[in-house]
């Protein structure tokens, strides 16, 4: 499609026809290997994405008359034009199916990490799954993994007793240290997470509190593969509220990041040096989106 004389593609069989060579085409792909591209190319005249019109010595050129195009042999990119439709619609299935993938993927991460907390995962599953996550399975080979390793998570009722013993003191350390850490914030959680639309797309609800935040974002570093010795450390030692903000921003800039356990850790680091600031971060990520709020007022 590069070879187009304009950026319009001709919905009409024998209108946009092309004629690189196949060297000038193996160029243009950095180099790949003729025998490899005229594979892709027959595969593809196979498929129906493009025709070939070839000349009697099979050499691609074209003659004009006048200025005006009068044979051409080459390479029809018509069908692209007429079956655009069909082909959009396989892009958007295929980008739908990937974010299945992806979303499955992330929630066995979150169930694997419970399991290993609980430490209720066997070892030959835990290395059966550091081989699967290796590859690239399907969709059902995904949600066949996870319901395995959801069968092995205690009920809610075995749950109860321990989560009864801890939660009143958790969340009532939790809720005070976000009293205190709000008020010396000036940065709304409204524009915090009008800053985040990779964060706000995948949960179905936004929080509507900081200690909602806390909650969801502990979540999220799991899913990172943030271990959660070191998210602890992060709370102990940034803060509940910055580290719910540090998480946001490294999700925002996961592809940027390669390791995010580590590059956290770094972070405490600084931050028991007294050396880090969330608000750095926080701006950037406010700049980028095009908000301003960040002197709105908690």
């Amino acid at each position: 499609m590069t070879f187009l004389p304009g950026r319009a593609l001709v919905a009409e069989p024998g209108k946009a026809i092309v004629f690189p060579s196949n060297a000038t085409l193996s160029q243009r792909l950095n180099g790949m290997p003729e025998s490899t591209l005229r594979r892709h190319l027959a595969r593809l005249v196979e498929l129906g994405f493009i025709n070939r019109y070839d000349s009697p010595n099979r050499k691609r050129f074209a003659r004009n008359l006048g200025g005006t195009r009068a044979l051409a042999f080459g390479f029809d990119l018509a069908p692209l034009a007429i079956y655009a439709d069909q082909l959009f619609q396989a892009a958007e299935d295929a980008r739908l199916v990937q974010q299945e993938r992806a979303i499955l993927r992330d929630k066995i991460l979150v169930t694997r990490q419970e399991l290993i907390d609980l430490d209720l995962l066997p070892p030959a599953l835990s290395e059966e799954l550091r081989k699967f996550l290796r590859q690239k399975p399907r969709v059902d080979a995904l949600e066949n993994m996870l319901d395995k390793l959801v069968d092995l998570l205690p009920s809610s009722d075995e749950m109860s007793a321990i989560d009864t013993q801890n939660e009143r003191h958790i969340q009532t350390k939790q809720k005070k240290s976000f009293d205190s850490e709000q008020t010396a914030k000036p940065i709304s959680l409204r524009a915090i997470l009008d800053a985040c639309p990779i964060f706000t797309s995948l949960i179905a609800e936004k929080p509507t509190s900081w200690f909602e935040l806390s909650t969801l974002t502990n979540q999220f570093a799991k899913m990172m593969g943030i271990d959660s010795p070191v998210i602890a450390d992060a709370r102990s030692n940034i803060g509940e509220h910055d580290t719910s903000l540090t998480v946001l921003c490294m999700l925002e800039k996961q592809a940027q990041i390669r390791s995010p356990g580590a590059y956290l850790r770094q972070l405490t680091k600084k931050a028991k040096a007294a050396q880090f600031s969330i608000m750095p971060m926080v701006q950037s990520l406010l700049r980028q989106s095009g908000n301003r709020g960040c002197q709105a007022v908690l």
